[in-house]
Order: structure tokens, then C-alpha cells, then sequence
């Protein structure tokens, strides 16, 4: 509807989901130019955007680590099935868990540069958080500054030590600071198992988040000559994305600036000790679950 997009191609193993969303999707792109139509793996791998929404449900009682592998397993799978990639080839992961995911995509195709391949990690953990802020203090988004969910999305870390509300630290407005418990409601996932116990798949919620990304990444490229030029914009936005993060060797949620070929910018934080120490944690247990899931293929 956004009509962002020459050709979309819809893949899956299954046949008659893929005919399925194809002939549903078909009818809500009547009146726009887009060609939509079911592919192959080996097209997706030849693809400008590729967005993978495939995960494994967790069975009752599993053990985090067979999850892992088992997920692990599956892009295993969907990676030899689109391989060769081309080297411009840009990867947006929307399921979960999206820092293994990521850190996986990137083991497999190392000529694939990591600014090319990001999930949307704790980007909806962010939107929670902004609005929260604007909420509390009566202003509107453009007043927030700085303000991020970073971390994975099952333990998201609320940056508070430089978020600002119209310039003022939050650590210094007294409403803020006596509503900081309940920051970490506002962003933690329970809407996620709420939603899954509920309804099942499919959830809007992220299929927003995707559009919201794809519409800023492919608008990039309208940029007006003096843009293209500097490779930058004075609107441009920060995101927080699953991503590598080079100062810390690893994968995780991280702000980070967009630009037509990936990930243009890893925004720097002035982390507080509990911030930064929080961050350490999260690096060592997605290096242990990266680690963990490939002993147990």
C-alpha cells in the first residue's frame, strides 16, 4: 500500500501458504504497480531486501538450548537454500531470537559486510519508551532525545543515563525519576507472550516495525542531490537494531543511523557502570547461546 516496492516475492517451504499469501496479498495490492508473486530461495538470495520472518516455536517445557539449536537449524536451512547471495544484498530478520539470527547470518556469509544484516531487535522496546516519556511529561516525540531500549528483546536495558526530555536529563526531572520502575513494564516483551497466548501469530505490531524500517531505508534512496552526496540527512533517525556492535565484538540491540547501503553509523553511549555492566551480560550470554546451539547440532 506504501507502494515502496517494484516486485515482492513471497517464500516458504510450504506451497499452499505461500499460494495463499500471495493470492491475499494480490487483493490488497489491487490499484498499485507492484508485481507480487510467489519465488524461490535461490531468487530471495538475489533479492535488493530480504525480510525473514521464519522461526521455530518453543515447545512446552524445551530447554532454552534445544530451542537455540533448533532454530539455529531452521536458517541453516533457509541460508544453503538462498545461497549465493550477491555481496549488495541487504537482510532484515523480524523473528525471534533475532541477535542469534543475526550472529548466525553473518558466521555464514562472511563476504557479507555485518552493516548489511541487522533484525529489529529492540526498536518496539524504543517506540514503548519514547511515547512513555512524552506521556509523562506532556511533549511529543521530537522532545526525546536519545532515549533507547538497548540489550535483547527478552531482557531490553532502558538507557537512562543520556536520554533527554526537551534537552534536560531524565535522571534529573523528578517524575521521571520516581516512575523509573516502571519503565522496565513499559518495554519488557509480556505484550509478546500476551498476544502469542491470545491470538497466535502474525502480530501487527511487528509487521509495523518492518514497514516503518523498509519505508526509511527505500525513501533513503529520494534523497535530494546535496544528500546523496554527504551520504546523510538532518532528519535522519536513529534506530535500535540487532546488529554487531565493533566496540563490544558483539551481537545485540544497538542504536545505529541508516543509510541506502545498510548500517551507516553505530551510535556511541555514554553508558553508566550498571548500564555498561548490564551490556556485558547480554554480550556473554548471546555468545554463550551462539556457542551453545552449534555444539548441540
Amino acid at each position: 500500500m506504501e507502494d515502496l516496492a517494484k516486485e515482492i516475492l513471497l517464500v516458504d517451504m510450504s506451497t499452499n501458504i505461500v499460494q495463499g499469501q500471495v493470492l491475499d496479498l494480490a487483493e490488497a495490492s489491487e490499484g498499485t504497480d507492484i508485481v507480487l508473486r510467489a519465488g524461490t530461495f535461490k531468487e530471495a538470495g538475489q533479492s535488493s531486501l530480504v525480510i525473514i520472518t521464519a522461526d521455530v516455536e518453543p515447545y512446552e517445557d524445551e530447554e532454552r538450548n534445544e530451542w537455540l539449536t533448533r532454530s539455529r537449524r531452521l536458517f541453516l536451512g533457509i541460508m544453503s537454500s538462498m545461497s549465493p547471495i550477491h555481496d549488495d544484498i541487504l537482510i532484515l530478520v523480524a523473528s525471534e531470537p533475532s541477535d542469534l539470527y543475526v550472529h548466525v547470518l553473518a558466521d555464514y556469509f562472511p563476504r557479507l559486510s555485518p552493516k548489511r544484516v541487522f533484525g529489529i531487535g529492540t526498536a518496539m522496546a524504543t517506540f514503548r519508551f519514547q511515547t512513555w516519556l512524552t506521556q509523562l511529561t506532556n511533549t511529543t516525540v521530537n522532545d526525546i532525545k536519545d532515549a533507547y531500549c538497548i540489550g535483547t528483546i527478552s531482557d531490553p536495558i532502558v538507557v537512562w543515563s543520556c536520554a533527554k526530555v526537551q534537552d534536560s536529563p531524565i535522571a534529573f526531572i523528578p517524575l521521571l525519576v520516581s516512575q523509573r520502575s516502571t519503565s522496565d513494564t513499559i518495554v519488557s516483551n509480556h505484550r509478546y507472550h500476551l498476544i502469542r497466548k491470545r491470538k497466535g501469530r502474525a502480530w501487527y505490531g511487528v509487521a509495523a516495525t518492518v514497514t516503518r524500517l523498509i519505508k526509511e531505508f527505500l525513501n533513503s534512496h529520494k534523497k535530494t542531490s546535496d544528500q546523496v552526496m554527504t551520504g546523510t540527512s538532518k532528519d535522519q533517525r536513529t534506530w535500535v537494531l540487532s546488529v554487531y556492535v565493533p566496540h563490544l565484538d558483539a551481537y545485540m540491540s544497538w542504536p545505529v543511523k541508516l543509510n541506502t547501503h545498510g548500517i551507516e553509523e553505530i551510535v556511541r553511549l555514554p553508558l553508566s557502570s550498571d548500564e555498561l555492566e548490564k551490556v556485558n551480560e547480554v554480550k556473554k550470554s548471546n555468545q554463550y547461546d551462539f556457542h551453545r546451539s552449534a555444539q548441540l547440532l
